[in-house]
């Protein structure tokens, strides 16, 4: 495996598998911290992990090796996830279901590949591997319409806007998904999906220079000719 000399910056190499990358991560914490003498909390920073990982990382280091190998030590019993067709298995059925369960991928695993694994053998795993996140929600305005905005306020700017109606709408729905998917380290966080029309409501209301227009509640999805209606 090819080591890199700059320790200090905060990039993470890509490897082939997981466990070279987590052997060269371990040694770049070793060397960060006894060459570099950087403190737990930064090197948690460039690495990408907790503070309580790095600690736990450097107090095996200190107990089975020694700060001058090249090598990190590679002590204790063998990872049960370590073989690539088991960890493409395992982010495949993250992929399929996002919202799918650490106990049902670790029953899967066992039925798959005839390994005994747990709950907690499957989240150490995906630790190393990425995060847990909340989707992002999808931006409000494209930058397309964000521009037509713009050159519509600079073309009116000196107008009294007396025959011109504003008009906005805000979809109100049951059963929002707020729950955490797991992202791979290096991957773009996702986008929450639209929303169910079947468990939601869509308010539309309108002003303009004299006064308020009014509001319709839709129960269908927001088009022109049902806009033209009211």
């Amino acid at each position: 495996m090819q080591i890199e000399t700059n320790f200090t910056n905060n990039e993470i190499p890509s490897f082939d598998n997981v466990e070279q990358q987590e052997s060269y991560i371990k040694y770049k914490i070793v060397v960060l911290r006894y060459d570099f003498s950087l403190s737990i909390e930064k090197i948690a920073k460039k690495v990408g992990k907790s503070k309580s990982a790095v600690h736990n990382i450097l107090e095996r280091f200190q107990k089975f090796a020694n700060v001058h190998h090249t090598e990190y030590s590679k002590c204790g019993r063998k990872e049960k996830i370590s073989d690539d067709e088991v960890q493409q298995f395992i982010f495949d059925k993250l992929k399929e279901n996002d919202q799918i369960t650490q106990n049902e991928i670790a029953s899967m695993v066992s039925e798959n590949f005839g390994i005994s694994v747990s709950q907690k053998t499957i989240s150490n795993f995906l630790k190393n591997c990425g995060s847990y996140y909340k989707k992002l929600e999808i931006p409000i305005l494209s930058d397309k319409n964000k521009k037509k905005r713009i050159d519509y306020s600079v073309y009116h700017h000196n107008d009294k806007f007396t025959n011109v109606v504003f008009s906005d709408e805000s979809r109100f729905q049951l059963f929002t998904n707020n729950k955490k998917v797991f992202v791979r380290k290096g991957d773009a966080r996702p986008f929450v999906g639209k929303p169910n029309p079947n468990y939601s409501i869509m308010v539309w209301g309108a002003i303009c220079r004299k006064g308020k227009v009014g509001f319709k509640i839709l129960d269908s999805t927001m088009k022109v000719k049902n806009m033209l209606k009211f």
